[in-house]
């Protein structure tokens, strides 16, 4: 094998292997801390129909990107709990964070987790007052520490199964928007962070431009060993060609058939076995 085809192949390997060793390392990857605000939320389920308050806030986020910090405040008054009245939710069923409040009057907010239950449920208060204005306010930090003030009463936990998403955002309604609030809420806002990932477009682009080239130096270089193999593969069948095949002798004949040697038949042979031209044969 020649040495620039030894080459190049050398370089398709290694080039190859050096995109294949980008891609799963994930050596073109960069990150950003992105963050996200909405405010001035409100909602009232006595406001009526013709009232745009009376309508479940939604905000379709889709942010199922690594989440470093998230923040909910709001204050909100009840007027009924049904079996089960949902306040908000940040992702459908329990795929997220939302608020819960059930008979006779018990309040908690309840998680997303990694664990068997696929759900973290924090108490806050199993009395809580009808008809009363409340405030709330959570916090959660990348660490996972969970800080929760009900009327001012403080909530701490940590827990490393969490795992909430923040994909469908709802105030006024929870758990797939099946589960209503009858009450109102007032001035809520939530806010997020959330780590994006994004990829260098230039260096993306040069790697493409080496992977290409190379793919075509393979191209040409292996589509001229093909052409070489057929050539020689041509020239076996020439060979052949110009061999005699003829019917050996009986087994009980004699001379240089049955001795197994067959004389060539044309000049060319005759030269490849080393025999002159004028030489009798």
């Amino acid at each position: 094998m020649k040495k620039q085809t030894l080459f190049g192949i050398l370089l398709c390997i290694s080039v190859v292997a050096l995109v294949l060793l980008f891609v799963e390392t994930n050596a073109l990857e960069y990150k950003t801390l992105k963050s996200v605000t909405e405010t001035r939320i409100n909602f009232d389920s006595h406001a009526g129909g013709g009232n745009s308050a009376s309508q479940p806030r939604a905000f379709n986020e889709s942010r199922k990107a690594p989440l470093k910090r998230i923040s909910i405040q709001m204050s909100f008054f009840v007027y009924s709990i049904g079996e089960h009245n949902n306040i908000f939710q940040t992702a459908p069923v329990n795929g997220g964070l939302r608020l819960e409040l059930t008979k006779p009057g018990t309040l908690a907010v309840i998680a997303g987790a990694r664990n068997t239950r696929k759900f973290l449920p924090y108490v806050l208060t199993t009395n809580l007052a009808l008809k009363e204005w409340h405030t709330l306010a959570i916090d959660i930090d990348p660490e996972n520490h969970v800080v929760i003030l009900l009327d001012g009463d403080r909530m701490d936990a940590t827990d490393p199964a969490l795992a909430y998403d923040i994909s469908n955002i709802i105030f006024g309604a929870g758990f797939s928007a099946t589960r209503p609030f009858d009450g109102q809420i007032k001035d809520a806002s939530i806010s997020y962070q959330y780590v994006e990932h994004r990829y260098s477009g230039g260096t993306i682009t040069a790697l493409r431009a080496v992977f290409l080239v190379a793919a075509l130096i393979c191209l040409v270089l292996f589509s001229g060993l093909d052409r070489r193999a057929v050539a020689i593969y041509k020239e076996i069948l020439a060979d052949e060609d110009d061999g005699v095949v003829g019917d050996l002798p009986e087994a009980n004949g004699a001379g240089e058939k049955a001795a197994g040697v067959v004389p060539p038949r044309t000049e060319r042979d005759a030269s490849r076995r080393g025999f002159g031209n004028d030489e009798a044969w």
